[in-house]
């Protein structure tokens, strides 16, 4: 009777590790966390004055996930105000796959962020600077917009755009200002002119490196890789491509069943009278990690621009090896548990038999 309760309670002590156990990894593996993240405009100052310029902020939030790519279109009333400046600088862009365009009385952009991405608040996007033209309420308006995360699956998780809007006040009468004044304060700055301008050569210089604009970030062995960008218009570019993956054994494998594929090779292209450059490469690629370099190439050197990572891969196989490493993942902890609780039943019943006299089942 004895033995038979004690079984009894260990049955049901093995069935609650078990539950325990299995809820445990499927929440670890099912849930999902609310993601909340929204595009905003950063505004220094809620009134100017007609002729006065103001800076705005275009930023994202994306405290809990994070993101790789973001794109939006906002407009504003032209009649009202006038773009003077799109800025960059300091911007969470690494490349910008589409420049900050204004078109009549909206501004679009688009750019990607390289891993590990961007998971902060108050992210920088662009800066631009607005001329009051004449009085009233200035909204600015999203019309659409697009935050991916940075999970392989390009999945879209942007949970509000923010609009806002600044007054335009009349700037209060006129102050008479002698001319002595005025000439004080307006002679100091004309040195800086010729600085100004030299600024703006070398930035057309900088410009003028290749950019990759367009490429896939993940590519299966079966098709060709296409790549698109801009460069000097009329020049030659050199793409290089760089394998960075590690020959596993498990890559091995790959290679030895479904063939081992060759690389992207290194081509030479000559670019349009726009500059854009396009590459292309025949099918069945080699698996692996590759960077890809654009080279502006000159008579006497060859000058690097910013290069794009991207993978090629079996997806089917990918896919297969996560789903069996996720059940293995839920089934190791189970059998681990299953093995140390009868090794101590075990132990337990062989501790008893020796007491007795008896010799346990399953020990010579």
């Amino acid at each position: 009777m004895k033995d038979r309760l004690n079984k009894k309670v260990l049955s049901v002590f093995f069935y609650t590790i078990f539950l325990f156990t299995f809820f445990c990894g499927a929440r670890v593996i099912f849930a999902a966390d609310d993601k909340p993240t929204d595009l905003f405009f950063s505004i220094p100052k809620a009134e100017i004055k007609e002729g006065e310029k103001i800076t705005i902020g275009v930023k994202i939030n994306s405290t809990k996930q994070p993101i790789n790519a973001i794109s939006g279109i906002f407009s504003f009333p032209a009649d009202l105000v006038k773009v003077v400046s799109m800025e960059k600088e300091k911007s969470i862009f690494n490349i910008w796959t589409e420049e900050p365009k204004l078109t009549s009385n909206k501004i679009s952009f688009e750019g990607v962020i390289v891993t590990p991405g961007f998971q902060n608040a108050g992210g920088l996007i662009l800066h631009v600077t607005f001329e009051a033209k004449h009085k009233g309420t200035v909204p600015l308006t999203w019309e659409e917009g697009s935050v991916l995360a940075n999970d392989g699956l390009g999945t879209n998780v942007l949970s509000t755009l923010v609009s806002t809007n600044f007054k335009i006040i009349s700037p209060p009468s006129p102050v008479v200002i002698s001319k002595p004044v005025i000439q004080k304060e307006i002679r100091p700055s004309l040195p800086k002119v010729k600085d100004l301008v030299n600024i703006n050569m070398d930035i057309k210089k900088i410009s003028r490196l290749p950019v990759i604009t367009e490429y896939p970030h993940c590519l299966d062995t079966k098709n060709i890789l296409f790549i698109s960008g801009v460069g000097e218009p009329d020049a030659m570019t050199k793409i290089t491509f760089h394998n960075f993956s590690e020959n596993s054994f498990w890559k091995k494998i790959i290679d030895y069943f479904y063939g081992r594929g060759q690389a992207p090779s290194e081509m030479i292209v000559k670019n349009n009278k726009d500059g854009i450059f396009h590459y292309v490469s025949l099918p069945g690629l080699e698996i692996g990690k590759y960077s890809a370099t654009p080279f502006l190439v000159n008579s006497n050197s060859e000058i690097p621009g910013l290069s794009v990572k991207f993978l090629v891969n079996r997806n089917w196989i990918v896919h297969n090896m996560f789903a069996a490493l996720n059940n293995v993942g839920i089934l190791v902890p189970i059998v681990f548990l299953g093995v140390f609780f009868y090794f101590i039943f075990w132990c337990c019943r062989k501790k008893k038999c020796v007491n007795k006299g008896e010799t346990p089942k399953g020990t010579d």
